[in-house]
């Protein structure tokens, strides 16, 4: 995997993982849908730090890691709309972020099953 590829997920590992402790943190004391969102930013964030530090990859594993990136990005994003404007982020962000989130973990399935591509 190259080096930008890693820093990408690793990047959005920290975000969403930073993310999901303010979230903890704001569900705490002020409720709301932060409670709802926070679980989704912390576990995808330990999934992406996994794939960025993965010694063997393939271009699969590689794909899953950016559609779970994009799927957990409209979800949260969504969520988030409706607690501080109170709208949604456009009609069916959350269901659509959901699903290609769910897209990503499924690629993993399948990549585990391919070969790894050699490191250069």
């Amino acid at each position: 995997m190259s080096d930008l590829n890693k820093r990408i997920l690793s990047g959005f590992s920290g975000l969403y993982g930073a993310g999901g402790i303010a979230a903890y943190a704001a569900a705490s004391h002020i409720g709301g849908y932060y409670e709802a969102v926070a679980p989704v930013l912390l576990g995808n964030a330990a999934a992406l730090l996994g794939l960025s530090v993965a010694t063997k990859n393939n271009i699969v594993m590689r794909l899953a890691g950016f559609l779970i990136i994009i799927g957990v990005a409209l979800f949260a994003a969504d969520i988030m709309c409706r607690e501080f404007a109170e709208t949604r982020l456009f009609p069916y962000a959350a269901p659509l972020g959901g699903t290609i989130n769910i897209l990503g973990w499924l690629l993993l399935i399948i990549a585990a099953f391919l070969p790894y591509e050699k490191e250069s």
